[in-house]
């Protein structure tokens, strides 16, 4: 048992390693009808997309080179209404909404937010989950071996992270499923035992 709490906090502290090394610096400037979207410390294959409130991905870009991230958009193009951009990277969401009004692009910094993923590290038949929770958000985890669900669970610490040790050392061979929810999104991992 103490292994693997041990093993937890190693993953926590490898994660929170993860988020001050890759922290971005979102920052958003206007000039003309271009609005410039500029990130500090992007790695190679985050994912930048625009989306609409229903979550339709109206852009979609690869980033392709770490360091400074920087690009221009005519978002006054797009019909009035609620739209966000998301770049999606190892460890985290930032979402970042604007609302566009008769071809005037505004900004909501209070509104900007950040969804921590959950990590999965699998070693010797045993998946470690960990994830940062800063506001002590819930996550559910259900597992599922091929099409059947073998385990569900709803976790909330009164802590700063969730962890957990699923010992697979015993279980039945196969493709694993595990799916989390949490923060309004889902996150699905699979797995071969």
């Amino acid at each position: 048992m103490k292994r693997v709490i041990k093993k937890n906090l190693v993953i926590t502290m490898l994660m929170l390693t993860a988020f001050i090394g890759y922290a971005n610096e979102g920052n958003i400037t206007f000039k003309d009808e271009i609005t410039n979207v500029n990130f500090d410390y992007v790695k190679n294959g985050s994912v930048l997309s625009i989306k609409d409130e229903n979550g339709l991905i109206l852009y979609k870009e690869t980033i392709q080179k770490s360091g400074n991230y920087s690009k221009g958009f005519d978002l006054t193009e797009l019909p009035d209404g609620k739209y966000f951009f998301e770049l999606d990277k190892d460890v985290e969401i930032s979402v970042i909404p604007f609302e566009v009004s008769n071809t005037k692009v505004t900004f909501n910094k209070e509104k900007e937010s950040i969804i921590r993923k959950p990590i999965l590290v699998t070693k010797k038949g045993v998946v470690y989950l960990s994830k940062l929770s800063v506001n002590n958000e819930p996550m559910e985890v259900t597992i599922y071996h091929e099409n059947d669900k073998v385990y569900a669970e709803k976790l909330q610490e009164d802590s700063y992270s969730i962890g957990r040790a699923y010992d697979f050392s015993t279980s039945k061979k196969g493709e694993y499923r595990i799916v989390m929810e949490t923060e309004g999104r889902q996150f699905v991992k699979n797995i071969k035992i």
